[in-house]
């Protein structure tokens, strides 16, 4: 690739992370600052799993990537082949998909073995009638 493309680009995109790093610092100190006990460990508790599926959705996601390029290397398609695109977009989305369904497996084991708090009270009838409706769009004439 061309230095004189390449360089704007890793330029505007680096803009963008540093933007959205002091964003989120600035969002964290927001909640520390003015927030109760609870919220706070809500807060490190939310972002620690975040963490953890966050590398648990990229190992997935390489390791399926790199099925895909074995496949592509064993088959020998070209870079320009449709079987070799095909794999990689089929790698990330079959990725994609199993990290999707760890993570509801996890969260399905984890609503099993800890009790619901005490002050969360099941949706019953009466509330659930008073509950605020879904607003429908009005009907276009």
């Amino acid at each position: 690739m061309d230095k004189h493309i390449v360089v704007p680009v890793a330029l505007f995109f680096s803009i963008v992370w540093v933007i959205k790093l002091i964003i989120d610092a600035r969002m964290r100190y927001l909640y520390l600052r003015g927030g109760s006990p609870q919220t706070i460990a809500a807060l490190v508790a939310g972002e620690e799993r975040m963490r953890r599926l966050g590398m648990l959705r990229w190992g997935v996601l390489l390791t399926t990537l790199a099925v895909a390029f074995v496949i592509i290397d064993r088959t020998g398609a070209d870079a320009t082949s449709a079987l070799t695109w095909g794999l990689i977009f089929g790698a990330l989305g079959l990725g994609n998909l199993g990290a999707y369904l760890l993570v509801r497996r996890e969260d399905a084991l984890l609503n099993a073995l800890l009790p619901a708090p005490a002050d969360a009270a099941p949706l019953t009838p009466p509330q659930a009638a008073a509950a605020p409706a879904a607003s429908t769009p009005p009907p276009l004439a």
